[in-house]
């Protein structure tokens, strides 16, 4: 099946991770961006689970996107300049576009 490519219409910035020294022996991550990429979003529904003795949801999403910049689990997502995605999995899917697994995260 073709993808229309009229519904990508969500512009993503492709954000890289970079570990820098936080001068008392640890790490401190930041990210650049590395890329656009214009996709079509299907909402999932939500991950519930537990984290630090409360109850957490988040949102997950499937993104269908033409092949671009090279995608891994190290890269973020950010949308409209406030919303961000951590990838949790990515393949190839019909010739010329690749699908991600996303899932909604707080700043």
């Amino acid at each position: 099946m073709v993808s229309d490519p009229g519904r990508l219409r969500h512009r993503f910035v492709l954000e890289a991770a970079s570990d820098l020294d936080d001068g008392a022996g640890g790490v401190v991550r930041t990210f650049t961006p590395a890329g656009a990429l214009w996709a079509d979003m299907t909402p999932l529904g939500l991950a519930t689970r537990f984290s630090d003795g409360a109850l957490e949801s988040r949102a997950t999403h499937h993104l269908r996107l033409r092949n671009g910049p090279a995608v891994s689990l190290d890269h973020r997502l950010r949308l409209g300049g406030d919303r961000l995605f951590r990838i949790l999995a990515h393949r190839s899917a019909e010739p010329g576009y690749r699908l991600i697994l996303v899932e909604e995260i707080q700043p």
